[in-house]
C-alpha cells in the first residue's frame, strides 16, 4: 500500500514511468509505505506547477513535489529502479500463476 502502490498503479495505467525523490526529513520506507489518510497523488504539467502550488496554498492544503513523470521505469533516487514491463508482468501474472 501507500504512495508506491498509487504511483505503480498510475504508471501502469498511463504507461509512463516516474522518477521520485524522498523529501528531506523522511526515510524511504516511511515515504513509500505510510498509509496516512487524506493524501492524493496529482500529476501537474510543469507549466502549471506554480499555479497548482499557489492554489493549494490559498486553500490551506499542503503540497509536496515528489518527482516527475518520465521514462519507462519507476525510479526512487538512490534506492531502486523497476522497469514498467517487469512491474506489469508481476502485477498481471501473479494471481493467474497461482491459480494455474
Amino acid at each position: 500500500g501507500g504512495l508506491i502502490q498509487a504511483v505503480a498503479e498510475s504508471c501502469l495505467r498511463g504507461n509512463n514511468g516516474a522518477r521520485l525523490i524522498v523529501p528531506d526529513g523522511l526515510d524511504a520506507f516511511t515515504f513509500l509505505f505510510s498509509e496516512s489518510a487524506g493524501r492524493a497523488v496529482v500529476a501537474v504539467p510543469r507549466s502549471e506547477e506554480l499555479r497548482f502550488t499557489d492554489m493549494c496554498g490559498a486553500r490551506g492544503l499542503p503540497a509536496t513535489r515528489i518527482g516527475v513523470i518520465d521514462g519507462d521505469t519507476i525510479d526512487l533516487q538512490g534506492q531502486f529502479t523497476i522497469p514498467l514491463d517487469e512491474l506489469r508482468h508481476a502485477h498481471e501474472a501473479t494471481i493467474p500463476g497461482l491459480l494455474a
